[in-house]
């Protein structure tokens, strides 16, 4: 794990993937579809909440929820893939492609748990997770969280990431199940030192869908699970 020195010129790169000069997709195309559902789960749109179908198209403002026993894998347009297990929140946004071929994507999880892994072709991407204390910047990693009353846990689980909290300097996380955790109401967040890896990986099963089988991913942390000792 490294830490991003230079705090503000780290701010200003991680911010610069968020600022998209979008390409309209070609009719037809969608930048996300709902590739697996285990329901219950919806979607919001319009201020209007209707059963998430496997196979529709999502856009961005819409929010996906979950409820008990609930898993959702969504496809993005990159070949990316973002799951949810139960009792999650994400808000889609600034989902599109820059006039230089970059993807890009602004993932707000505010619940639950969830799995972003990078698609397999070398696409260039520069997508942003928030939660609500961490972020977490991706180009190409498989990145595991969560978010309860506890607070928000960020674990890598192969590639790297840049993660940034309001008051600690932006820090790379790039060893397999590094994780970093933001306490609710703490002033600072921290690496976890003492990650269970097996906990890790028994927890990121637990939001596989039933419907979409994981290719070449095999398993992988659970909603709410105890990951380290410190936690």
């Amino acid at each position: 794990m490294r830490r991003c020195f230079g705090f503000a010129w780290c701010v200003v790169f991680f911010l610069a993937w968020g600022l998209p000069v979008f390409a309209e997709p070609r009719s037809g195309d969608a930048y996300a579809v709902a590739d697996g559902v285990q329901m219950p789960a919806w979607v919001e749109r319009g201020g209007k909440r209707q059963p998430l179908a496997p196979g529709q198209s999502l856009q961005n403002r819409d929010k996906v929820l979950t409820g008990g026993g609930a898993r959702v894998a969504i496809r993005l347009a990159d070949g990316s893939t973002v799951k949810l297990g139960e009792n999650a929140e994400l808000r889609l946004n600034a989902l599109g492609r820059r006039e230089d071929r970059v993807f890009t994507g602004a993932l707000e999880v505010t619940r639950g748990a969830f799995r972003l892994t990078s698609g397999a072709l070398p696409y260039q991407r520069a997508f942003n997770v928030r939660m609500a204390a961490l972020t977490a910047g991706v180009r190409s990693a498989d990145l595991w969280g969560n978010a309860d009353d506890k607070g928000d846990l960020l674990c890598v689980l192969d590639g790297q990431v840049m993660a940034l909290h309001a008051k600690e300097e932006a820090r790379f996380l790039s060893e397999p199940y590094s994780c970093y955790f933001a306490a609710k109401g703490s002033a600072m967040p921290k690496v976890l030192d003492d990650v269970d890896a097996e906990q890790v990986r028994s927890s990121v099963s637990q939001i596989e869908t039933h419907t979409t089988p994981l290719s070449g991913q095999g398993d992988a942390p659970a909603p709410g699970a105890r990951i380290g000792k410190t936690l």
